[in-house]
């Protein structure tokens, strides 16, 4: 079913909701500081193009920070020397990340800010396809999963900031489009697309596995039911088997290519340096021969690892030593705007119950698919972004279910947009800190969710600008718990550590803690004095039932404890 061509009032509509999008995009990348996984991107997407190595930051693949790096390559960073550690360090893109802005300083914002335009391109171009997939079905389809996907606060939050989250969504939905044209207009041009969108979407995540997945099991599909007699063209399985074979082979080609034909043939006896796949660790396995590049195999092992593992995790005020695979369904009832919950519940209940009507099914199984994978994975729970990907499929599968509604219904669906952009306008900028009116807003998410929900490092900027405004704060080192890998110092904050309060109430003076590290959630902070320090788990509890005397951003507390409560 091809898209109808969308008028010209159309195209105006939809190119200026686009430009509201870009201004949105645009002014939140320029207000939100680095955050924590960003500095590593950016460090590793330049050792990837200056170096050759993959190995920093292989739990993701590459592509997206090739991307975003590039601009950089003519302003000539200062590079960190890849250091031969890396073999057996634990995660050293953060590390990396750190000395990366500390050797560039002066530039780093503005390096950031340049690196952020893959991100922000990927954002335009998923609303474009979002648009495109709906007018599959229908113009109204068309719109409404649109402005569902402009007004989601996850992506206005994420979609500005050089990590995998909106490439991957980006490029998720491209293969999906890619499918529906080439199930139009069957051919080898097709088909050769759809390779290079599977490829270019497992260069960005590999969450994107899932979506790849559920494609070639609908080729497959398509060759069982294929007739078997032939026709003027031929024998019309065939054509599918060969369409199938040309997919494959591009994508593979693109994924090699996306490492630079580093490594090529993957084999687990081969691997000096950790970690090695612990499925490849006995014979005859570590000699098998796996046509991928090494770090693209590792990286998926490495994330296998983590996920098995477990890590500290916190919801409802409960930190625990795994996560909960109801993580996701909670985080999203506390960070999704209410209309949007009122509108998914809406669509998929008339989905299941009112028989004859158009069903988006292909969307509505990858963005399930996605959702219940990211799910599975209870190792830890500690980011909502993870199910971004899955989101424009719900919002297209809702748009075509809520279509087909009454006049009479369209009104409670206009409300619910509304009321959606309102709550989301709201807290612009703060996107990344975005809750729900019915958890509370911004300023009492922390007792839902911590980390990239609600506190990732986002608001040192904002605390440079709120110390500039006041000399008297400022003509002294404050009191500073960031939860960063990056040295405030780069950006301008004359700070000190307090481990003074890690265990008892503070001295006088100003205090200002990451909402993270008040509520207990443990991380390495900078000590202010070029090193990084790990506060314990439960630190700054004397702070803790305190009300705060200011908050910068969404993500510190401002504390003013007199002199005279000093013990």
């Amino acid at each position: 079913m091809k898209s109808p061509a969308p008028t010209r009032t159309g195209r105006w509509v939809f190119l200026t909701i686009l430009f509201i999008q870009a201004t949105a995009l645009v002014h939140a990348g320029w207000c939100d500081s680095v955050v924590v996984d960003e500095a590593g991107h950016i460090a590793s997407g330049m050792v990837h193009w200056v170096e050759g190595d993959f190995r920093p930051y292989h739990v993701n693949p590459p592509l997206m920070r090739l991307l975003g790096t590039a601009p950089l390559i003519p302003l000539c960073p200062i590079i960190p020397m890849a250091d031969p550690a890396f073999g057996s360090a634990d995660r050293p893109e953060f590390l990396l990340g750190r000395k990366f802005a500390e050797l560039n300083a002066g530039q780093y914002v503005a390096y950031v800010r340049i690196a952020r335009w893959a991100s922000i391109a990927a954002s335009l171009l998923a609303s474009w396809l979002v648009w495109s997939l709906g007018r599959r079905h229908s113009t109204v389809a068309g719109w409404i999963s649109l402005l569902l996907w402009i007004s989601c606060p996850l992506a206005l939050g994420h979609g500005h900031l050089l990590t995998a989250d909106m490439g991957a969504t980006c490029l998720g939905l491209l293969t999906v489009w890619c499918h529906h044209r080439e199930c139009d207009d069957p051919s080898p041009a097709a088909a050769t697309r759809s390779g290079l969108a599977w490829g270019f979407a497992l260069l960005a995540k590999y969450t994107t596995l899932a979506v790849v997945a559920a494609l070639i099991v609908a080729r497959i599909g398509a060759i069982v039911i294929a007739p078997r007699q032939r026709d003027e063209a031929g024998s019309p399985r065939r054509r599918e088997v060969a369409r199938l074979v040309v997919a494959t082979l591009v994508a593979w080609m693109t994924i090699q290519t996306g490492y630079a034909w580093e490594a090529p043939i993957f084999r687990a006896v081969d691997v000096e340096h950790y970690p090695k796949p612990i499925w490849m660790t006995y014979p005859p396995l570590d000699v098998l021969p796996i046509p991928l590049p090494r770090e693209f195999v590792l990286g998926i092992d490495r994330q296998r690892q983590d996920f098995a593992g477990g890590m500290r995790s916190y919801l409802d005020g409960e930190i625990a030593e795994r996560g909960w695979r109801s993580y996701y369904l909670y985080a999203a009832a506390y960070k999704m705007p209410l209309g949007h919950l009122a509108l998914l519940g809406a669509a998929a209940i008339l989905t299941l119950t009112i028989r004859g009507a158009r069903v988006a099914r292909l969307e509505w199984a990858i963005g399930i698919a996605l959702f219940a994978l990211v799910s599975s994975q209870a190792g830890f729970s500690h980011h909502f972004r993870y199910i971004l990907p899955a989101l424009p499929f719900l919002y297209i599968a809702a748009g075509v279910t809520l279509a087909q509604r009454s006049r009479l219904a369209f009104v409670g669906i206009t409300a619910c947009l509304l009321a959606s952009a309102a709550s989301v306008a709201h807290d612009h900028p703060n996107h990344i800190s975005y809750f729900n009116e019915l958890a509370g807003g911004w300023r009492r998410g922390h007792r839902h969710l911590l980390d990239s929900n609600i506190d990732w490092g986002q608001d040192l900027l904002r605390l440079r600008a709120w110390l500039d405004s006041r000399p008297d704060e400022a003509s002294r080192p404050v009191s500073l718990v960031a939860y960063h890998v990056v040295d405030p110092s780069v950006f301008g904050i004359a700070y000190r550590y307090p481990s003074e309060a890690e265990t008892g109430p503070p001295r006088g003076g100003t205090y200002i803690i990451s909402i993270n590290a008040l509520m207990g959630y443990d991380f390495m902070t900078s000590d202010g004095r070029g090193d990084l320090t790990a506060y314990p788990r439960g630190a700054f509890a004397a702070l803790r039932t305190r009300q705060p005397d200011e908050r910068i951003g969404c993500s510190f507390w401002v504390f003013r404890i007199p002199p005279a409560a000093a013990p």
